[in-house]
């Protein structure tokens, strides 16, 4: 909701600065006015955009955090598990446990890698909300009537590199090569399941025999 309220008042405000550029001349007081005002709604719109970003970084985070202090708890757990264990027979461990446990890191690795996306990608906004909101007026500032054009062309660069930097950082990934590894061990653990249920299979058949 909030992305969708951002953009209607950046098409709306899009328009109505045309409206401004078309009606008014530069240099009124009215055209002043009004163009602080629809730069400054601008602004308030670029920025509104970083709360969903603030958002899933906190609650990214907030899940590490507590997966942290589950999977130390859990930990604490299993060793008093394995003492007692120890103490009566000696148990093996169970190849769903270790599946479980594998893909319970796969999960936190995915959600690490989410946080800094995110991260990377709220900085990105920041500066290009301030090169291309605030710093490009600085800049137009010392320019003269021959180089006017930099200006427009200054925003364009920057929201080039803006777009291609956004769309690298959020490109497919090749999925076959990052998860080889685990892909081995997933498939090292059916084995061994296969294994185990044949075993006992043949266990089964021989008792009836």
């Amino acid at each position: 909701y909030v992305l969708l309220a951002v953009l209607i008042l950046q098409v709306l405000d899009n328009i109505a600065l045309i409206l401004l550029d078309s009606e008014t001349e530069k240099g009124e007081r009215k055209y002043d006015d009004w163009s602080a005002i629809l730069h400054v709604l601008d602004i308030l719109c670029c920025c509104a955009v970083l709360i969903p970003v603030v958002w899933q970084v906190n609650s990214l985070q907030n899940a590490l955090e507590d997966d942290h202090d589950n999977d130390d708890d859990d930990k604490e757990d299993n060793d008093k598990d394995n003492n007692n264990n120890n103490k009566n027979t000696p148990t093996n461990e169970s190849p769903s446990l270790e599946e479980d446990d594998t893909n319970h890191r796969r999960d936190q690795e995915r959600a690490l890698s989410k946080l800094r996306l995110f991260r990377t990608f709220y900085i990105i906004v920041i500066l290009y909300i301030y090169c291309t909101r605030i710093a490009v007026y600085l800049f137009a500032t010392i320019l003269d009537y021959r180089h006017t054009w930099l200006s427009p062309f200054y925003i364009e660069f920057v929201t080039l590199f803006f777009y291609i930097s956004i769309g690298l950082s959020f490109r497919p990934g090749n999925t076959n090569t990052n998860n080889a590894g685990y892909s081995k061990i997933v498939q090292q653990q059916r084995d061994e399941d296969d294994n185990y249920e044949n075993n006992t299979n043949e266990i089964e058949m021989g008792k009836m025999e």
